[in-house]
């Protein structure tokens, strides 16, 4: 199982990408504001993110090995914590020699990949100092 895990996300952000170009499309047509076309840009990422990352969840719950102590919570909270890792990274990705004017050397693409995933770790802390003093979870400590 482990070691599909890049084939799979290799085609989700494949698909996300032609997606994304798709939107962009329509909201270049739909839209005469750069403000609407952003905030409809954002919307759209993030219920794609939230809906793979759902997908995901769902269809990985029939793998035998995999149990839920709570479906319902892994579902919606689970689902949203995970689809905070595409909401960072979709966008990222399909930057990706986008533009075929736009020359991509490999230190861009190290330094745009670490930048990601300064950005994923950020909105993970971040879901962390808000989301779980509020839901009243208490983790044990951290060793170090």
């Amino acid at each position: 199982m482990y070691i599909m895990t890049h084939p799979y996300f290799c085609l989700y952000h494949t698909m996300a990408s032609a997606l994304l170009r798709a939107q962009r499309r329509v909201c270049e047509r739909a839209f005469s504001s750069k403000w609407l076309r952003l905030v409809a840009s954002a919307l759209f990422v993030f219920v794609l993110s939230w809906t793979v990352a759902f997908l995901e969840t769902w269809t990985i719950s029939g793998f035998p090995y995999y149990t839920y102590p709570d479906t319902r919570r892994m579902f919606t909270v689970g689902s949203t914590f995970y689809g905070m890792l595409f909401m960072v990274t979709f966008p990222m990705f399909s930057r990706l020699d986008e533009k075929r004017t736009d020359s991509w050397s490999m230190e861009r693409v190290v330094v745009d990949a670490l930048a990601t995933m300064m950005l994923v770790l950020w909105t993970a802390d971040l879901w962390r100092l808000v989301y779980m003093p509020a839901s009243r979870i208490v983790l044990p400590p951290v060793p170090y």
